[in-house]
């Protein structure tokens, strides 16, 4: 037992086996199987392409989010002059989010001042639903949290300034990466408490001069304002007279009944262990308070505010379970420390054995495709079945593997519109906002006749793809996945 724990610290000495081992381990979660799924909802909307029928101005301040993730996703329609490339569109992604692992784990190690502590919570965060699922997907997520973690990482300096003009250049380069993580969401937002810890500690350290102090501040800031403000007064004044996206923000922030429990949400993208994982391991972490409370008041914060605040949280709880997750890593890291040599190697070998488990359950739930879960309860270790979530509401799906090929359904329907020579339209009971990104076909029913698009366990949840309450309708093309016909496109005749 004493020599594997030896073993391990002359492992985590090395910062560069560290790196190339958390590569290796999250590869295979992120790119196999990325080009499987048809893109989610809110995939397609990052792409600014030639369907966009306003000016670029007008299209980047009208969005909901920051600019940032349409600039990182017409990066690979320069080299296919293709949006439909799922795989082309995701590569960027999973790359980034790949990185994150990285520069996760050199946030944690830096602020904390603890290789293992860093390392505990980067295998934690690699092997995560919410992170695998984004890294999986065309979306904000995975700059947020890059550039989060390097502005935190960049910033930690002010903490122990040795060369106060290299500090001072990367408190720059802390505030041009924070201001990219605003840009691509206002998840951003929830970082600002570890920031002003760290500027708090480093205005009431003595040792610097009160003029050093007013420079960092004020620079920092200038260059903040000159970062954000072009674009984020042209946005806040449309926002101000935009119903639609006020109605939208008024939907998901406020206090009322929620939509789905944070447990529902947590546990959709965690079946199994997660949950109290991270309960029992954040009250562990929680009371080495000295190590962690950057990441515990980061969490609780987080936490209070979608649990009392937020409506529709959906997946943006995972602004306060990645910082749980290094309070748990800190739990685990002080009772490594703690413990007699006898049995550090029990707990190092049942925090392998909890990862493993961890990391299985990621990719069956997302790479893995032969169950399409959520749609369909998937089996963990070929005995534990997830829960059946046909009747529940509308879920937050991201980076779940589900299929039905709308490309190939698009080119169906326009072959039969050019062979018959008909312009028909068509109707489904899947999303209308995923069918519309693929069809050329207007949505709606039209005369002579129209197409229904009949999609075996959609996004939307809507199993209503036997639609016995449509008449005159007979079936002229069926789609298989794995071996399943899960797409029947119907000819209705409109009487």
């Amino acid at each position: 037992m004493k020599n594997s724990f030896n073993a391990l610290m002359r492992i985590v000495t090395k910062e560069w086996i560290i790196i190339v081992l958390l590569i290796i381990l999250t590869l295979p979660l992120r790119f196999i199987n990325l080009g499987y799924s048809d893109y989610v909802k809110d995939e397609h909307r990052t792409f600014f392409d030639h369907r966009v029928t306003v000016s670029p101005v007008q299209f980047f301040i009208s969005q909901r989010k920051g600019p940032m993730q349409v600039f990182v996703s017409y990066i690979p329609y320069l080299f296919t002059h293709d949006f439909h490339n799922e795989l082309a569109e995701r590569i960027p992604y999973a790359l980034i989010n790949i990185a994150s692992v990285v520069f996760f784990y050199l946030m944690i190690s830096k602020l904390t001042k603890n290789r293992m502590i860093g390392f505990i919570s980067a295998l934690l965060y690699l092997v995560n639903g919410f992170v695998s699922a984004f890294g999986r997907i065309v979306q904000y997520q995975n700059l947020n949290l890059i550039f989060t973690f390097l502005s935190l990482y960049l910033y930690s300096d002010l903490l122990d300034i040795k060369d106060r003009k290299k500090t001072f250049f990367k408190t720059l380069l802390g505030t041009f990466f924070y201001c990219l993580s605003i840009l691509s969401h206002w998840d951003a937002v929830f970082a600002v408490l570890p920031i002003a810890i760290i500027l708090a500690q480093f205005l009431f350290n003595k040792r610097h001069e009160t003029k050093y102090k007013i420079q960092v501040l004020v620079i920092n800031f200038l260059l903040g304002c000159l970062l954000l403000l072009p674009y984020l007064i042209p946005y806040i004044l449309y926002q101000l007279e935009s119903s639609d996206n006020q109605r939208y923000l008024f939907r998901r922030v406020g206090v009322g009944e929620k939509d789905h429990s944070i447990r529902t949400l947590i546990e959709l993208y965690h079946p199994f262990v997660f949950y109290w994982f991270l309960i029992i391991g954040t009250a562990i972490g929680g009371i080495f308070i000295k190590k962690n409370y950057y990441f515990l008041s980061w969490a609780v914060f987080t936490y209070l505010v979608f649990n009392f605040f937020v409506i529709k949280p959906g997946t943006h709880i995972y602004n306060f379970v990645i910082p749980a997750l290094v309070v748990c890593a800190i739990g685990i890291e002080r009772i490594l420390c703690y413990s007699p040599k006898l049995i550090r190697g029990v707990i190092i070998l049942s925090f392998l054995a909890l990862f493993s488990f961890f990391y299985y359950q990621t990719y069956i739930l997302f790479v893995d495709h032969t169950v399409e879960y959520p749609w369909r309860q998937e089996k963990i270790l070929g005995k534990y079945e997830t829960i059946n979530y046909e009747d529940y509401p509308v879920l937050p799906l991201f980076g779940f593997p589900l299929r039905r090929d709308w490309d190939q359904i698009n080119e169906f329907v326009n072959e039969q519109n050019r062979i018959n020579n008909e312009n028909l339209k068509y109707i489904t009971n899947e999303d209308a906002s995923t069918s519309n990104f693929y069809m050329d076909a207007s949505y709606g029913t039209s005369t002579p006749a129209y197409y229904y698009i009949a999609v075996k366990q959609p996004l939307s949840f809507v199993n209503d793809w036997k639609a016995p309450q449509i008449k005159n309708k007979r079936t002229v093309k069926e789609i298989e996945i794995n071996g399943e016909t899960v797409v029947r496109i119907y000819r209705v005749e409109n009487p």
